[in-house]
């Protein structure tokens, strides 16, 4: 299959986002997808959630990668423009589009009454839908016209880590020094 990512964390800058982003993409690259990275800040020299983007940018930005991104499924990873764009290039070039919320883009999205429009219109006009967590998912779904939306964890497997000792008395020793004695 063949992917745009749009997203505005993407390695090699550092952060969970940029993790994950670099992880999934990894991910799917490792699958046989192509994946085309579209990454605001060093592609287009831009970050999507900065007062200075306009909407010159972003329509320029889409004719620019227009050629690229046809054919493919459109990918935000994010809730914020990224969804919005992901969704709404997707509509232009008759392809479908999934978006990945994670908890701060919903949450803070749902509830401003400046943006709030961008986690409607990805909700309701996105071919598929992902949230973090199930209670997310089900908030969504309580919001969504039509379409599905699948709970994907971003995490990690917990059994799959074990403790060290070292960690369980560094732990204990930074509590000594931080916690006052009737906190856990």
């Amino acid at each position: 299959m063949k992917i745009t990512w749009i997203t505005p964390r993407h390695p090699p800058e550092r952060g969970g986002m940029a993790e994950s982003s670099g992880r999934i993409v990894n991910s799917l690259k490792d699958r046989g997808h192509a994946v085309n990275v579209i990454l605001f800040n060093s592609t287009f020299a831009m970050r999507p959630h900065d007062d200075n983007s306009s909407a010159e940018d972003y329509a320029e930005l889409f004719w620019r990668r227009r050629a690229e991104m046809d054919g493919s499924v459109l990918v935000g990873f994010g809730g914020g423009v990224e969804g919005y764009l992901a969704t709404l290039w997707a509509k232009w070039l008759n392809r479908k589009s999934v978006v990945m919320f994670r908890g701060n883009d919903f949450e803070r999205g749902v509830h401003d009454a400046r943006r709030g429009w961008l986690t409607h219109f990805i909700l309701n006009e996105a071919d598929v839908v992902c949230a973090v967590s199930s209670e997310m998912a089900a908030r969504a779904r309580a919001l969504r016209k039509n379409g599905p939306v699948f709970h994907t964890p971003n995490g990690i497997a917990s059994g799959d880590w074990v403790y060290l000792e070292s960690d369980r008395i560094n732990a204990g020793k930074w509590k000594a020094e931080n916690l006052p004695d009737d906190r856990s």
